[in-house]
Protein backbone atom coordinates (compact mmCIF):
# COMPACT_ATOMS: atom_id res chain seq x y z
CA UNK A 1 0.00 0.00 0.00
CA UNK A 2 3.12 2.38 0.92
CA UNK A 3 4.50 2.04 -2.21
CA UNK A 4 1.65 2.28 -4.16
CA UNK A 5 1.06 5.77 -2.40
CA UNK A 6 4.66 6.89 -3.18
CA UNK A 7 4.06 5.76 -7.02
CA UNK A 8 1.31 8.33 -7.04
CA UNK A 9 2.70 10.74 -5.51
CA UNK A 10 5.46 10.44 -8.04
CA UNK A 11 2.76 10.88 -10.39
CA UNK A 12 1.31 13.83 -9.38
CA UNK A 13 5.16 15.86 -8.76
CA UNK A 14 5.64 15.01 -11.80
CA UNK A 15 2.80 16.66 -13.27
CA UNK A 16 3.99 19.65 -11.95
CA UNK A 17 7.57 19.51 -12.58
CA UNK A 18 6.63 19.13 -16.17
CA UNK A 19 4.28 22.39 -15.77
CA UNK A 20 7.46 24.28 -14.68
CA UNK A 21 8.67 23.76 -18.35
CA UNK A 22 5.62 25.46 -20.29
CA UNK A 23 6.36 28.91 -20.83
CA UNK A 24 2.34 29.17 -23.05
CA UNK A 25 -1.05 29.41 -21.05
CA UNK A 26 -2.84 27.32 -24.11
CA UNK A 27 0.32 24.41 -24.10
CA UNK A 28 -0.66 23.63 -20.15
CA UNK A 29 -3.89 23.20 -21.13
CA UNK A 30 -2.45 20.54 -23.48
CA UNK A 31 -0.25 19.72 -20.94
CA UNK A 32 -3.65 18.79 -18.91
CA UNK A 33 -5.51 16.82 -21.42
CA UNK A 34 -2.42 14.49 -22.14
CA UNK A 35 -2.59 13.11 -18.64
CA UNK A 36 -4.73 10.22 -17.27
CA UNK A 37 -7.13 9.57 -13.91
CA UNK A 38 -5.40 11.19 -10.84
CA UNK A 39 -2.96 13.39 -12.53
CA UNK A 40 -5.41 14.95 -14.37
CA UNK A 41 -7.58 15.64 -11.97
CA UNK A 42 -5.52 17.22 -9.61
CA UNK A 43 -4.25 19.19 -12.89
CA UNK A 44 -7.26 20.79 -13.54
CA UNK A 45 -7.58 22.16 -10.17
CA UNK A 46 -4.86 23.74 -9.19
CA UNK A 47 -4.88 25.00 -12.78
CA UNK A 48 -8.29 26.43 -11.84
CA UNK A 49 -6.60 27.89 -8.78
CA UNK A 50 -3.46 29.22 -10.48
CA UNK A 51 -6.01 31.17 -12.79
CA UNK A 52 -8.19 32.55 -10.17
CA UNK A 53 -5.51 33.84 -8.22
CA UNK A 54 -3.67 34.81 -11.30
CA UNK A 55 -0.03 33.14 -10.02
CA UNK A 56 2.40 31.14 -11.16
CA UNK A 57 2.57 27.90 -9.24
CA UNK A 58 5.54 25.42 -8.25
CA UNK A 59 5.10 22.41 -6.34
CA UNK A 60 6.41 22.32 -2.56
CA UNK A 61 5.27 18.56 -2.09
CA UNK A 62 3.07 15.80 -2.77
CA UNK A 63 1.27 13.57 -0.32
CA UNK A 64 -1.44 11.04 -1.08
CA UNK A 65 -3.72 10.80 1.59
CA UNK A 66 -6.80 8.16 0.91
CA UNK A 67 -8.22 8.52 -2.18
CA UNK A 68 -7.25 12.42 -2.72
CA UNK A 69 -3.84 13.78 -2.36
CA UNK A 70 -2.48 16.92 -0.32
CA UNK A 71 -0.11 19.23 -2.44
CA UNK A 72 2.12 21.90 -1.30
CA UNK A 73 2.31 24.37 -3.69
CA UNK A 74 4.49 27.57 -3.58
CA UNK A 75 3.27 30.75 -5.22
CA UNK A 76 5.02 33.57 -6.70
CA UNK A 77 2.18 36.91 -6.07
CA UNK A 78 4.18 39.96 -4.92
CA UNK A 79 5.27 39.20 -1.64
CA UNK A 80 2.99 35.88 -1.20
CA UNK A 81 5.05 32.90 0.06
CA UNK A 82 2.92 29.61 0.89
CA UNK A 83 -0.49 27.78 -0.11
CA UNK A 84 -1.72 24.41 -0.15
CA UNK A 85 -4.27 23.02 -2.17
CA UNK A 86 -6.04 19.48 -1.33
CA UNK A 87 -8.37 17.23 -3.38
CA UNK A 88 -10.22 14.25 -2.01
CA UNK A 89 -12.18 11.82 -3.28
CA UNK A 90 -14.80 13.93 -4.80
CA UNK A 91 -12.96 16.25 -6.53
CA UNK A 92 -13.18 19.01 -4.17
CA UNK A 93 -10.66 21.84 -4.07
CA UNK A 94 -10.21 24.34 -1.78
CA UNK A 95 -6.53 26.84 -1.19
CA UNK A 96 -5.35 28.68 1.75
CA UNK A 97 -2.87 31.56 0.93
CA UNK A 98 -0.37 33.20 3.24
CA UNK A 99 0.94 36.53 2.31
CA UNK A 100 3.48 38.85 4.04
CA UNK A 101 1.79 42.11 4.63
CA UNK A 102 4.37 45.33 4.96
CA UNK A 103 1.96 46.98 7.41
CA UNK A 104 0.56 44.28 9.19
CA UNK A 105 2.76 41.97 9.81
CA UNK A 106 1.69 38.02 8.84
CA UNK A 107 -1.94 38.24 7.67
CA UNK A 108 -3.91 35.01 6.82
CA UNK A 109 -6.39 35.30 3.29
CA UNK A 110 -8.47 32.42 3.21
CA UNK A 111 -8.63 31.81 -1.45
CA UNK A 112 -11.51 29.05 -0.93
CA UNK A 113 -12.62 27.57 -4.61
CA UNK A 114 -15.51 25.66 -3.37
CA UNK A 115 -17.17 28.42 -2.55
CA UNK A 116 -17.22 29.32 -6.47
CA UNK A 117 -17.35 26.14 -7.72
CA UNK A 118 -20.34 24.27 -8.27
CA UNK A 119 -20.68 20.29 -9.87
CA UNK A 120 -21.34 19.28 -13.27
CA UNK A 121 -23.87 16.48 -14.08
CA UNK A 122 -21.59 14.44 -13.73
CA UNK A 123 -20.51 15.05 -9.95
CA UNK A 124 -17.11 17.03 -11.15
CA UNK A 125 -16.04 20.39 -10.12
CA UNK A 126 -16.85 22.82 -12.15
CA UNK A 127 -15.81 27.29 -11.43
CA UNK A 128 -17.88 29.68 -13.19
CA UNK A 129 -15.43 31.76 -15.77
CA UNK A 130 -16.31 35.35 -16.20
CA UNK A 131 -20.22 34.20 -14.41
CA UNK A 132 -20.52 31.97 -17.36
CA UNK A 133 -20.55 27.97 -15.96
CA UNK A 134 -18.45 25.46 -18.36
CA UNK A 135 -20.10 23.09 -20.56
CA UNK A 136 -20.63 19.70 -18.53
CA UNK A 137 -17.54 17.92 -19.81
CA UNK A 138 -20.02 14.46 -20.71
CA UNK A 139 -21.49 17.75 -23.05
CA UNK A 140 -18.39 17.94 -24.24
CA UNK A 141 -17.64 14.77 -24.83
CA UNK A 142 -20.77 14.09 -26.55
CA UNK A 143 -20.36 17.06 -28.87
CA UNK A 144 -16.51 16.57 -29.88
CA UNK A 145 -17.39 12.72 -30.16
CA UNK A 146 -20.12 13.83 -32.97
CA UNK A 147 -17.41 16.22 -33.99
CA UNK A 148 -15.27 13.39 -34.83
CA UNK A 149 -17.30 11.10 -36.75
CA UNK A 150 -17.90 14.15 -38.86
CA UNK A 151 -14.37 14.67 -39.67
CA UNK A 152 -13.69 10.98 -40.26
CA UNK A 153 -16.71 11.09 -42.48
CA UNK A 154 -15.22 14.61 -44.62
CA UNK A 155 -11.46 13.07 -44.44
CA UNK A 156 -12.49 10.34 -46.21
CA UNK A 157 -13.60 12.81 -49.00
CA UNK A 158 -10.58 14.42 -49.02
CA UNK A 159 -7.49 12.54 -50.26
CA UNK A 160 -5.57 15.30 -50.72
CA UNK A 161 -6.34 16.81 -47.17
CA UNK A 162 -6.11 12.72 -45.73
CA UNK A 163 -2.59 12.84 -47.30
CA UNK A 164 -1.63 15.83 -45.54
CA UNK A 165 -3.05 14.03 -42.31
CA UNK A 166 -1.43 11.22 -43.10
CA UNK A 167 2.17 12.81 -43.35
CA UNK A 168 1.73 14.89 -40.43
CA UNK A 169 0.63 11.74 -38.03
CA UNK A 170 3.89 10.07 -39.37
CA UNK A 171 6.35 13.25 -39.51
CA UNK A 172 5.16 14.09 -35.63
CA UNK A 173 6.00 10.47 -34.59
CA UNK A 174 9.27 10.60 -36.64
CA UNK A 175 10.77 13.05 -35.61
CA UNK A 176 9.68 14.12 -32.42
CA UNK A 177 10.55 12.49 -28.68
CA UNK A 178 6.59 13.52 -27.15
CA UNK A 179 4.11 13.37 -30.30
CA UNK A 180 0.88 14.39 -29.10
CA UNK A 181 -0.63 17.28 -31.53
CA UNK A 182 -1.79 14.69 -34.40
CA UNK A 183 -5.47 14.37 -34.68
CA UNK A 184 -4.61 10.79 -36.15
CA UNK A 185 -4.36 8.08 -33.88
CA UNK A 186 -1.70 6.00 -35.80
CA UNK A 187 1.75 4.45 -34.75
CA UNK A 188 5.07 4.36 -36.38
CA UNK A 189 7.10 2.04 -34.62
CA UNK A 190 11.27 1.44 -36.27
CA UNK A 191 12.84 -1.53 -35.51
CA UNK A 192 16.45 -0.48 -34.50
CA UNK A 193 18.42 -2.73 -37.11
CA UNK A 194 21.53 -2.76 -35.18
CA UNK A 195 19.85 -5.47 -33.21
CA UNK A 196 19.62 -8.04 -35.69
CA UNK A 197 22.64 -7.51 -37.83
CA UNK A 198 26.25 -6.39 -36.62
CA UNK A 199 27.83 -3.53 -38.10
CA UNK A 200 25.05 -2.55 -40.31
CA UNK A 201 24.71 0.66 -39.22
CA UNK A 202 28.42 0.93 -40.75
CA UNK A 203 26.88 -0.03 -44.60
CA UNK A 204 26.49 2.35 -47.66
CA UNK A 205 22.57 2.24 -47.43
CA UNK A 206 22.53 2.82 -43.62
CA UNK A 207 24.73 5.70 -44.55
CA UNK A 208 22.41 6.15 -47.28
CA UNK A 209 19.22 6.50 -44.61
CA UNK A 210 20.82 8.89 -42.07
CA UNK A 211 21.49 11.05 -44.57
CA UNK A 212 18.10 11.23 -45.66
CA UNK A 213 16.92 11.50 -42.33
CA UNK A 214 19.53 14.60 -41.06
CA UNK A 215 18.09 15.90 -44.20
CA UNK A 216 14.60 16.21 -43.10
CA UNK A 217 15.49 16.25 -39.43
CA UNK A 218 17.36 19.62 -41.14
CA UNK A 219 14.13 20.98 -42.39
CA UNK A 220 11.35 20.27 -39.90
CA UNK A 221 10.62 23.26 -37.53
CA UNK A 222 11.96 22.97 -33.96
CA UNK A 223 7.92 22.26 -32.25
CA UNK A 224 6.06 19.85 -33.40
CA UNK A 225 3.20 22.45 -33.13
CA UNK A 226 4.19 24.34 -36.18
CA UNK A 227 4.71 20.52 -38.16
CA UNK A 228 1.18 20.98 -39.61
CA UNK A 229 2.15 24.19 -41.35
CA UNK A 230 5.21 23.11 -42.44
CA UNK A 231 3.62 19.52 -43.74
CA UNK A 232 0.86 21.98 -45.64
CA UNK A 233 3.58 23.86 -47.15
CA UNK A 234 5.68 21.44 -48.77
CA UNK A 235 4.79 21.01 -52.96
CA UNK A 236 3.09 17.60 -53.74
CA UNK A 237 6.96 16.18 -54.53
CA UNK A 238 8.35 17.33 -51.07
CA UNK A 239 4.99 16.55 -49.07
CA UNK A 240 5.26 12.88 -50.85
CA UNK A 241 9.09 12.22 -50.09
CA UNK A 242 8.53 13.03 -46.78
CA UNK A 243 5.55 10.36 -46.46
CA UNK A 244 7.95 7.98 -48.52
CA UNK A 245 10.69 8.83 -45.69
CA UNK A 246 8.35 8.41 -42.31
CA UNK A 247 6.49 4.87 -43.89
CA UNK A 248 9.70 3.71 -44.93
CA UNK A 249 11.67 4.14 -41.37
CA UNK A 250 8.39 1.76 -39.73
CA UNK A 251 9.04 -0.65 -42.56
CA UNK A 252 9.89 -4.41 -40.75
CA UNK A 253 10.88 -7.45 -43.10
CA UNK A 254 13.10 -8.89 -40.63
CA UNK A 255 12.27 -12.78 -39.58
CA UNK A 256 13.64 -13.76 -36.72
CA UNK A 257 12.39 -17.29 -34.62
CA UNK A 258 10.50 -15.43 -32.42
CA UNK A 259 8.75 -13.42 -34.84
CA UNK A 260 5.84 -15.44 -36.80
CA UNK A 261 4.22 -13.22 -39.28
CA UNK A 262 4.59 -15.12 -42.66
CA UNK A 263 1.69 -12.76 -44.03
CA UNK A 264 3.51 -9.60 -43.33
CA UNK A 265 6.71 -11.30 -45.13
CA UNK A 266 4.92 -12.14 -48.23
CA UNK A 267 3.56 -8.54 -48.19
CA UNK A 268 7.58 -7.28 -48.16
CA UNK A 269 8.39 -9.91 -51.23
CA UNK A 270 5.14 -7.95 -53.28
CA UNK A 271 6.63 -4.33 -52.21
CA UNK A 272 10.08 -5.46 -53.24
CA UNK A 273 8.70 -6.59 -56.56
CA UNK A 274 6.67 -3.40 -57.04
CA UNK A 275 9.47 -1.36 -56.54
CA UNK A 276 12.04 -3.50 -58.44
CA UNK A 277 14.43 -3.89 -55.37
CA UNK A 278 17.79 -5.00 -56.50
CA UNK A 279 19.63 -6.49 -53.26
CA UNK A 280 22.94 -6.79 -55.45
CA UNK A 281 23.38 -3.24 -55.35
CA UNK A 282 23.07 -3.26 -51.44
CA UNK A 283 24.76 -6.33 -50.49
CA UNK A 284 27.47 -8.76 -51.76
CA UNK A 285 28.24 -12.14 -50.53
CA UNK A 286 31.66 -12.78 -48.67
CA UNK A 287 33.06 -15.29 -46.56
CA UNK A 288 32.25 -12.76 -43.27
CA UNK A 289 28.72 -11.99 -44.43
CA UNK A 290 27.57 -15.29 -45.68
CA UNK A 291 29.96 -18.34 -46.63
CA UNK A 292 31.61 -18.88 -43.46
CA UNK A 293 28.15 -18.71 -41.80
CA UNK A 294 26.40 -21.70 -43.82
CA UNK A 295 27.49 -25.20 -43.95
CA UNK A 296 29.84 -26.70 -46.92
CA UNK A 297 26.52 -27.98 -49.10
CA UNK A 298 25.64 -24.48 -49.18
CA UNK A 299 28.94 -22.96 -50.32
CA UNK A 300 28.82 -25.50 -53.17
CA UNK A 301 24.99 -24.80 -54.32
CA UNK A 302 26.28 -21.08 -54.42
CA UNK A 303 28.97 -21.85 -56.70
CA UNK A 304 27.69 -24.00 -58.38
CA UNK A 305 24.13 -21.58 -59.41
CA UNK A 306 26.67 -18.31 -59.93
CA UNK A 307 29.45 -19.86 -61.72
CA UNK A 308 28.96 -23.55 -62.59
CA UNK A 309 29.54 -26.91 -61.34
CA UNK A 310 33.06 -27.35 -62.13
CA UNK A 311 33.90 -24.62 -60.22
CA UNK A 312 32.65 -26.19 -57.31
CA UNK A 313 33.83 -29.57 -57.94
CA UNK A 314 37.48 -27.98 -57.89
CA UNK A 315 36.74 -26.88 -54.13
CA UNK A 316 34.68 -29.32 -52.85
CA UNK A 317 37.98 -31.17 -50.99
CA UNK A 318 38.72 -27.57 -49.08
CA UNK A 319 38.24 -27.01 -45.24
CA UNK A 320 35.30 -24.88 -44.61
CA UNK A 321 37.32 -21.67 -43.82
CA UNK A 322 38.91 -22.19 -47.38
CA UNK A 323 35.86 -22.58 -48.85
CA UNK A 324 34.49 -19.79 -47.65
CA UNK A 325 37.11 -17.33 -48.80
CA UNK A 326 37.44 -19.28 -52.54
CA UNK A 327 33.69 -18.76 -52.91
CA UNK A 328 34.08 -14.78 -52.07
CA UNK A 329 36.30 -15.09 -55.16
CA UNK A 330 34.58 -17.30 -57.17
CA UNK A 331 31.66 -15.47 -57.20
CA UNK A 332 32.40 -11.65 -56.63
CA UNK A 333 30.83 -10.21 -59.49
CA UNK A 334 28.65 -12.37 -60.55
CA UNK A 335 25.33 -10.71 -58.66
CA UNK A 336 24.50 -13.78 -57.11
CA UNK A 337 22.14 -13.93 -54.38
CA UNK A 338 20.85 -16.30 -51.46
CA UNK A 339 17.04 -16.82 -52.28
CA UNK A 340 16.10 -15.13 -49.31
CA UNK A 341 17.14 -11.95 -50.90
CA UNK A 342 16.07 -12.81 -54.54
CA UNK A 343 13.08 -11.17 -56.21
CA UNK A 344 10.79 -13.33 -57.57
CA UNK A 345 12.42 -12.76 -61.22
CA UNK A 346 15.87 -13.10 -60.16
CA UNK A 347 16.53 -16.67 -61.06
CA UNK A 348 20.67 -16.96 -60.87
CA UNK A 349 21.52 -18.43 -63.77
CA UNK A 350 25.41 -19.96 -63.87
CA UNK A 351 28.28 -18.05 -66.23
CA UNK A 352 30.28 -20.03 -68.42
CA UNK A 353 33.75 -19.93 -67.22
CA UNK A 354 36.67 -18.24 -68.01
CA UNK A 355 39.21 -21.33 -69.96
CA UNK A 356 41.73 -19.66 -68.39
CA UNK A 357 40.48 -19.44 -65.00
CA UNK A 358 43.34 -20.30 -62.59
CA UNK A 359 42.63 -23.94 -60.90
CA UNK A 360 41.51 -23.48 -57.01
CA UNK A 361 44.25 -25.01 -54.23
CA UNK A 362 43.51 -28.52 -53.66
Amino acid sequence: MRADLADRERAIAAAFDASEQVEVSTDRAELIESYDGVRKMIWRKVELYRQSRGTTTQVGGVQVIGDGAQITIVERIENSQIGSIGSGAQGGVSGQLLSNDATNGNVQEEATMNDETETDETGEATKEEGGIKPLPESLVQDLTTHRTLALRLALGEHPDMALIALTHALAEKTFYDFPRASVLEIQANSAHLRSFAQGINETAPARALAERHIYWTERRPKSSKDLWDFVVSLDADERMKLLAHCAALSLNAIKTPRMDRPSSLETSDKLAEAISLDMATHWTPTAESYFGRVTKAHILEAVTEAVGEDAANRIVDMKKQAMAQEAERLIAGTGWLPALLRGPEQPIQAEPEDEAYPMAAE
